[in-house]
């Protein structure tokens, strides 16, 4: 009795584990810095262009899950150091991977959210869209590159302008370029 009720645990244990393996093989967890370099910022007050040295520092989490080998969905957070003028935002955000064809390195990503509203950044909308290339260096471990377009809407800047504050409503388009890990 002792045996089989042994041999049960044992195959439950070896089933939970394998079940374990297979999903965690389909999450992964993505941090990465971007570098992105101001196309262009506009608002109420002022136009700037790349000329203008408008650029930011960016380092974001996230983690996606697989459903094949084509399509990976899942939720990220992030901290952007904008400059020149200085500004910083913490988006939440939803990312979908999409491989164009299986058993490929390349992706295309998207992301969507909303950047929180704190005492040290600026709400608003954040969207980026580019394209990937991954390296595996281990079976759930690797690098990889992307590059891509970036917008952020800010709300809420003050600016002093002849004598009185303004809140402006702002928006900022770069082209971004990160690396990373994923595991």
């Amino acid at each position: 009795m002792k045996y089989i009720i042994s041999t049960i645990i044992l195959s439950c244990l070896t089933m939970n584990f394998l079940i374990a393996q297979e999903f965690s093989s389909k999450i992964k967890v993505f941090m990465n810095y971007n570098h992105a370099l101001g196309i262009k910022e506009k608002n109420a007050l002022w136009n700037l262009d790349g000329s203008n040295g408008i650029y930011a520092n960016s380092f974001h989490v996230k983690g996606m899950y697989s459903f094949n080998e084509m399509i990976s969905c899942g939720i990220g957070i992030g901290a952007d150091a904008l400059r020149n003028p200085n500004y910083t935002t913490f988006p939440i955000y939803a990312s979908v991977h999409f491989s164009p064809a299986s058993h490929t390195n390349w992706y295309l990503y998207n992301n969507l959210g909303y950047s929180l509203d704190t005492k040290i950044s600026y709400p608003g909308l954040y969207y980026e869209a580019g394209i990937g290339y991954k390296w595996l260096l281990k079976k759930n471990f690797g690098l990889f590159l992307n590059a891509g377009y970036n917008l952020k809407q800010m709300q809420n800047i003050e600016a002093k302008y002849i004598n009185k504050i303004e809140l402006l409503y702002t928006t900022r388009q770069s082209l971004c370029f990160g690396f990373g890990l994923f595991f």
